[in-house]
């Protein structure tokens, strides 16, 4: 996409360019934080690699900004869907004269593991009672049916649901079980409630006498975005 720019414009660019380099400023950037395909919050100021100062910009530059952001799309470039956080960076070149906006993204990637412990393994590393609690609901699954119980976490905190699916139905967790499936989970050493957090389940299948955990681990991260705009002035 060509960008868009009238004459008028390219005169204040080049005006707030030697503005910013009375400062000392070669380069100077400003930043927008995007959700939703629109902003979410942007500061007054721009800043420079080449000052100690946060550089206050003024009311006629600011419009001109609004104006370029909007004829251009910028906003809506900035990320390629509306579900991703993203950031658009904008940055005057005071010396060559030389208006570019980059951007980027966050997306979120999942890492999956997994673990299982048979009936041996679990009386081996879990006390008599808990070991008892799984062949108790090993028994209730019956040979032919499963169980799953299910946990998530992110934002520095994380549970397991207090009721596991058996057949069909939902029964409730003992505190027995709960706690062998919490200490597990805490054997693996694997964070899966800080930060983007993640998912998972503990399949419980009496014919195999075993129980499955699965975890799935989310991460952000951020990712440019090949926006290309450049307005020489």
């Amino acid at each position: 996409m060509r960008p868009q720019v009238t004459e008028e414009q390219l005169k204040s660019l080049k005006l707030f360019a030697v503005y910013l380099n009375s400062y000392g400023a070669e380069t100077a950037s400003k930043e927008y934080y995007i959700e939703s395909c629109s902003i979410d919050w942007t500061n007054d100021y721009f800043e420079s690699p080449d000052t100690s100062i946060s550089l206050q910009t003024y009311e006629k530059i600011n419009e001109v900004l609004d104006e370029i952001i909007e004829t251009n799309e910028l906003i809506e470039r900035a990320t390629t869907d509306c579900d991703l956080r993203g950031q658009l960076t904008i940055e005057i070149d005071c010396v060559n004269r030389i208006f570019m906006a980059t951007a980027m993204q966050w997306e979120y990637s999942t890492d999956g593991r997994s673990d299982s412990k048979t009936l041996e393994e679990i009386s081996e590393e879990f006390t008599v009672d808990m070991y008892n609690e799984v062949l108790r609901v090993f028994e209730q699954i019956g040979e032919d049916g499963e169980g799953l119980a299910k946990f998530q976490g992110g934002g520095d905190s994380g549970a397991l649901d207090d009721y596991m699916e058996i057949n069909g139905s939902d029964e409730k967790i003992s505190p027995l079980l709960e706690n062998m499936l919490y200490q597990w989970l805490e054997n693996t050493g694997i964070d899966w409630y800080n930060n983007e957090g993640g998912q998972g389940s503990f399949l419980f299948d009496p014919k195999n006498s075993e129980i499955i955990l699965e975890i799935e681990v989310n991460y952000e991260e951020a990712v440019d975005v090949p926006l290309n705009f450049e307005i020489r002035f």
